[in-house]
């Protein structure tokens, strides 16, 4: 057992050492404070204000020797909002998350593409144009409807009657339709010059009676298609040819909305989790002899990775 003396000096001791130990970090904090006070830092002003951020690092530092303190501020990135930009705007995700070549490469890509589609589109209308320009000239639903009435005659004379079928009581339109379905075609005159008017014109065997350079006078189901006809059906082929071509362009457009947006997403995360652990960063300074003997504050950074 201790006595009371030897209890008092260890009690003195202890004192003396931890006290020592405060006196030492704040002279120690002291000196660096007064170190940097007296440099001159007016040649730096207008890129940094370099005194004020070593003074406030230095004020930050901890009293007690061997603690350590953050000093690298990181700020993550959304990778919800660089998925979206990049959605709507192939290279805005790698834009925000501060890229400089990706945005170019999206972003060319994308105008590559969009001039691709219209260019192809705009060759396919001409070709629309063209082959409705050259179905107006050589095919005519009334010679359709004469060849179709002199059909229709031929067969009434052979059926006896044609089972009690009077056309004389439709309208021309109705009419037409009866004789049609009477004859056993498949598909029926559009009065109107829309898209299937066009469309039956060439597609369908029984419209090559209205091309004009069909002969009429002759009713052989095997008989080679006009020429005309022929002529417009690798019209329309090369127009949807071309429709085809700029719907891929635009397939493809989107494509690269959807694969911009994920690489932004993912680089996102992956640019996040490189800086949470870079953030793991501490600084330590202390007062150490240079080379010439003189008290300089010397500064360790640590950096996890």
């Amino acid at each position: 057992m201790f006595s009371k003396v030897g209890l008092l000096v260890l009690g003195l001791f202890t004192l003396t050492v931890w006290g020592g130990q405060n006196v030492i970090a704040e002279t120690q904090s002291n000196l660096v404070n007064q170190y940097f006070s007296k440099l001159d830092y007016r040649d730096y002003s207008k890129q940094m204000d370099l005194s004020n951020f070593f003074e406030a690092q230095a004020e930050s530092l901890p009293k007690a020797p061997g603690e350590t303190k953050d000093i690298y501020q990181f700020k993550t990135k959304s990778a919800k909002k660089a998925f979206l930009y990049s959605l709507v705007l192939p290279g805005a995700g790698q834009y925000y998350l501060g890229s400089k070549i990706k945005p170019v490469v999206y972003l060319g890509l994308e105008a590559a593409f969009w001039i691709g589609y219209f260019s192809y589109h705009n060759k396919g209308e001409d070709k629309e144009k063209a082959y409705k320009f050259f179905a107006d000239l050589y095919w005519d639903s009334e010679k359709y409807i004469d060849s179709l009435t002199l059909l229709f005659s031929d067969s009434c004379a052979k059926d006896g009657g044609c089972n009690g079928l009077d056309t004389s009581i439709h309208t021309k339109q109705d009419s037409v339709m009866a004789m049609e379905e009477y004859l056993g075609f498949s598909h029926h005159l559009q009065f109107s010059k829309n898209q299937q008017y066009y469309e039956n014109a060439g597609k369908y065997d029984q419209f090559r009676y209205g091309w004009s350079d069909y002969d009429v006078d002759f009713y052989d189901s095997t008989k080679s298609p006009s020429p005309f006809r022929q002529d417009y059906l690798d019209q329309r082929k090369k127009a949807n040819d071309l429709y085809g071509k700029a719907t891929t362009f635009a397939m493809v457009s989107l494509a690269n909305h959807v694969l911009s947006a994920f690489e932004a997403a993912i680089s996102t995360r992956s640019y996040n989790r490189k800086g949470e652990k870079f953030a793991q960063a501490s600084l330590k300074m202390r007062l150490g002899l240079d080379e010439e003997g003189n008290l300089t504050p010397k500064a360790t950074v640590t950096i996890k990775f």
